[in-house]
């Protein structure tokens, strides 16, 4: 089946696949973090829609930026071409989904213009960018002390959910990350996608369960380390970040030692960061392989 898209599908198609596949993903997290609220009148229609507006947002930046790149910055006569195969109105619509729900907007804007600028100014790099610029928008919250993942109706309660309620989607967490009952039903929609690296996501999670029950022997509590795994977004980062093709291996071998690295290194972080630590992994793990590549190709 995959040869068989292969052949049908273009650039073009395969990126529409892409966020075509991010959509149910921004839907449950307008209902989670904006019906939910604005059913308790805690927040405006307006807002209740925050998490679709800027999605849409990030594709329509992303869209113009690769129009400006291509057609007025290197003239390139084949820019349409280009526009409708280039990856960058995905990967900006991702960027939408690793956020905190409460971002402003204008901080929002900046930091997508910034991690636009970098993709289109170091195209060739293969060090994962998405990480990078989440990480550094993440100590700018902290340092604005406007760091909190709290939705308007988290903000007003105490929650306690159970493991179920937080696989399902009831926990504290980014645009896109809550639910891992959705997460899973996406990435089996991306198992039929050619250019999709599918091991990847299954090492990383197999790696962390493993190290789960390691941490068992040592008197952690197996469920409530499972509970926390749910928490800690490695669902969404394992399945859409980490597998990223710029910024990833591509040979199946180097693809399960970067995905332990991932696991191993984001079990300790997520223990320390929670939120942050899958990412502070995947840029660790990133930056490796890198270093691994440059002194091979010395030899």
């Amino acid at each position: 089946m995959s040869n068989y898209l292969k052949s049908k599908l273009n650039n073009c198609s395969l990126k529409n696949i892409y966020l075509a596949i991010l959509l149910p993903i921004v839907l449950y997290s307008v209902y989670k973090n904006g019906y939910i609220p604005y059913n308790k009148d805690l927040c405006s229609i307006f807002t209740m829609f925050k998490p679709l507006i800027l999605f849409i947002i990030s594709i329509i930046l992303g869209y113009i930026f690769d129009y400006i790149y291509y057609k007025l910055f290197i003239n390139d006569p084949n820019y349409k071409l280009r526009l409708n195969s280039s990856y960058t109105t995905y990967y900006s619509a991702l960027f939408s989904l690793i956020l905190p729900v409460n971002i402003n907007y204008l901080l929002f804007i900046f930091f997508l213009l910034i991690y636009l600028l970098a993709i289109s100014s170091f195209r060739n790099t293969k060090l994962n960018i998405l990480a990078v610029i989440r990480l550094v928008l993440v100590l700018s919250l902290i340092f604005l002390n406007v760091y909190s993942y709290n939705n308007l109706y988290e903000n007003s309660i105490v929650t306690n959910y159970t493991t179920l309620d937080v696989f399902l989607g009831h926990s504290i967490s980014s645009i896109g990350s809550a639910s891992t009952f959705i997460i899973i039903l996406t990435y089996l929609f991306l198992l039929v996608v050619p250019t999709y690296k599918k091991n990847i996501p299954l090492e990383i999670i197999l790696s962390y369960f493993i190290m789960i029950l390691i941490s068992s022997f040592f008197g952690f509590s197996i469920k409530e380390e499972i509970k926390l795994m749910l928490i800690n977004e490695i669902f969404f980062a394992s399945v859409f970040v980490a597998t990223l093709p710029n910024y990833s291996p591509y040979t199946l071998r180097k693809e399960l030692l970067y995905s332990i690295l991932i696991g191993v290194l984001g079990f300790v972080f997520c223990k320390l960061y929670l939120h942050e630590g899958i990412y502070i992994s995947i840029l660790i793990s990133n930056l490796i392989f890198i270093i691994i590549e440059k002194l091979s190709n010395k030899k």
